[in-house]
């Protein structure tokens, strides 16, 4: 559908004159009139009643209007950025997280993003390791936030962000409360509730059995972290999920998950491909992200309100 005709139709209800519309639009009040007829014929619907020598919208022309009003706003922010882009003005930024990092840490990095940043626009994709790995590969992100045991170090360029530990989340019944990380042979002795083989937290938890030599009650298996949170709140099980989780029932026990004294934790990381360097505002975004994981940890605040973090070790 021609945009001149839906302009021409907006001017005439906005003026209610084809006389006057007709001067703004710098054309013949013969040529408006055919447009008008072109599109009601188009449509098959009557856009206007007369009025004298005024126009007045019809019961259809009147739903129509706000939809046409829509079009030309859509087509003229479209121009706007087409020549922005042209300008280089404008850009977008792909990166690639789990849900829980996504969950936990962009929505605050995005807000802040996007006030000193308006015309770099973020677009995240939400993944597991080895789909965050493989969207690295065939550039459908820029940057992958994933554990580090993806970084290829003849490929890959990476700024590491902190350690993400596993936490074990039950009832107390099961789980008793404590500082202290809990023992994987007792976390074992209930039915658990794991996050699918998609995620990083699965693999580490999957070794940790396999050398403890654990065959794990498996009573729930999902890529949701916040079903197994549910489930375990119902008495289910012990749930196995990432620190980054935002844990928002305060009532379940919340515990580091241990094999032999050594809390089970893995460095995540910013990664990007060296065939495709990362431009001075991809390199911000990493900035901002890392120093704002960085808050966070250090938040006490937070970390009393029972919100698991992430660890940085550097400090």
């Amino acid at each position: 559908m021609d945009e001149r005709v839906l302009r021409s139709f907006a001017t005439i209800a906005e003026m209610g004159n084809l006389t006057l519309a007709a001067v703004r639009l710098n054309m013949t009040q013969s040529a408006l009139t055919r447009q008008i007829q072109k599109l009601e014929m188009e449509l098959g619907v009557q856009l206007f009643e007369r009025m004298g020598r005024k126009l007045r919208l019809s019961r259809e022309g009147d739903v129509l209007l706000s939809r046409v009003q829509s079009v030309l706003a859509a087509s003229r922010k479209m121009h706007d950025t087409a020549a922005k882009l042209r300008q280089g003005e404008v850009s977008i930024l792909r990166v690639g997280a789990c849900s829980q990092v996504i969950e936990r840490y962009f929505p605050d990095i995005l807000s802040k993003w996007r006030a000193i940043n308006p015309t770099i626009e973020i677009k995240v994709e939400e993944g597991g390791g080895a789909d965050l790995s493989r969207a690295l590969a065939d550039g459908d992100v820029h940057i992958a936030i994933n554990a580090s045991s993806f970084i290829q170090n003849d490929q890959s360029d990476s700024v590491p962000l902190g350690f993400m530990t596993l936490r074990a989340i039950g009832l107390c019944e099961f789980l008793p409360p404590g500082e202290s990380p809990v023992e994987l042979d007792e976390v074992g002795q209930h039915p658990l509730l794991l996050l699918n083989k998609r995620h990083v937290t699965r693999e580490i938890f999957d070794a940790a059995c396999r050398v403890s030599g654990l065959a794990p009650m498996i009573g729930l298996e999902t890529s949701s972290p916040h079903t197994l949170l549910a489930i375990a709140a119902g008495g289910g099980g012990i749930a196995v999920v990432p620190s980054a989780t935002v844990l928002r029932n305060r009532s379940l026990s919340n515990r580091a998950i241990a094999l032999g004294g050594k809390p089970l934790d893995f460095e995540i990381a910013a990664i990007w491909p060296k065939s495709a360097p990362l431009t001075s505002l991809g390199r911000a975004f990493v900035t901002m992200l890392e120093n704002h994981i960085t808050d966070v940890a250090a938040d006490r605040k937070t970390a009393r309100d029972n919100i698991v973090v992430l660890t940085d070790r550097r400090r």
